[in-house]
């Protein structure tokens, strides 16, 4: 089979786990290639079928091989593909830049308001922490099926220029009109408040 080296870590699995499931459920072989930068858990899986005396032919790096009776074999290699469908299908990425200070309200207290955006779009959103930050910007990861980063990255996209066109002054008021300006209990006044009905000092 040629799959996309791309997608042999998530086809290999923790320690070999995915690979060897199938190989003990369908009593086959499975050949993934070693690489420069196979980690030891792939190159594990790698060997785990090899012949004792016989070294296989160096495969490409694109090429994974199934060995063993033609019913299970086929069988691991319906459901490798079947797994790999899923996996592209699951792996659109997109990123949102964002400004440092605009995190904690896309998070929420507590995360609420993150775990509802990845409720609403199903997306994978990971947010960086701020040690990760560069030049006060971080880079928000997304991930997920197609129609599922497109929603989240539109959502995040909205907040973010909501947040950049906010612009905060302060003014100096006098105390004594505080109250007024406050309303009983803390609510606005029914009277709009304008630049020219606030003056310095």
């Amino acid at each position: 089979m040629k799959i996309d080296p791309k997608f042999h870590r998530e086809l290999i699995g923790a320690q070999g786990a995915q690979i060897n499931r199938l190989q003990t459920r369908y009593k086959v072989l499975i050949f993934f290639p070693r690489t420069a930068k196979s980690t030891k858990d792939d190159e594990s899986v790698a060997e785990a079928g090899s012949d004792v005396g016989k070294p296989r032919r160096q495969q490409a790096a694109d090429e994974v091989i199934v060995r063993g009776p033609k019913k299970g074999a086929d069988e691991a290699r319906d459901e490798i593909l079947s797994l790999l469908q899923y996996l592209k299908d699951n792996s659109f990425t997109a990123t949102v830049s964002v400004q440092q200070k605009q995190l904690p309200s896309l998070i929420g207290s507590g995360g609420a308001v993150l775990d509802q955006l990845r409720q609403t779009t199903g997306a994978r959103i990971d947010v960086p922490s701020s040690r990760d930050a560069s030049d006060g910007f971080s880079e928000i990861q997304i991930k997920g099926t197609k129609a599922q980063v497109a929603a989240a990255k539109k959502i995040l996209d909205e907040k973010k220029a909501v947040f950049d066109d906010t612009v905060t002054k302060t003014i100096e008021v006098d105390r004594k009109y505080h109250k007024t300006l406050i309303g009983a209990g803390g609510k606005h006044p029914s009277v709009p408040i304008t630049e020219h009905d606030i003056s310095p000092g």
